[in-house]
């Protein structure tokens, strides 16, 4: 053909063109489920921080009740000297 915006391609060239776009479907296929596979592995991480968050959050009032009630009746022992 011959013009400005027109080419042509011969056989062989269409083939290797078509076998890079299965090629590049392919891989863009893995790659998406390799980041699939990221995102889910990140959100169970965080899932899993954020109950040892929690459990060392709970043992953290549990302790600081404990020193409020300890302060409490220390006091109170104080108070009962102090009379």
């Amino acid at each position: 053909m011959v013009g400005s915006n027109s080419f042509v391609m011969d056989r062989q060239t269409l083939e290797v063109i078509d076998r890079l776009r299965v090629d590049i479907r392919q891989v863009e296929a893995r790659l998406t489920a390799r980041v699939d596979r990221l995102d889910e592995g990140a959100e169970r991480r965080f899932e899993d921080t954020r109950r040892h968050f929690d459990v060392i959050a709970e043992n953290l009032r549990d302790d600081i009740r404990m020193i409020a009630e300890g302060l409490v009746a220390l006091s109170e022992r104080v108070e009962t000297f102090r009379r």
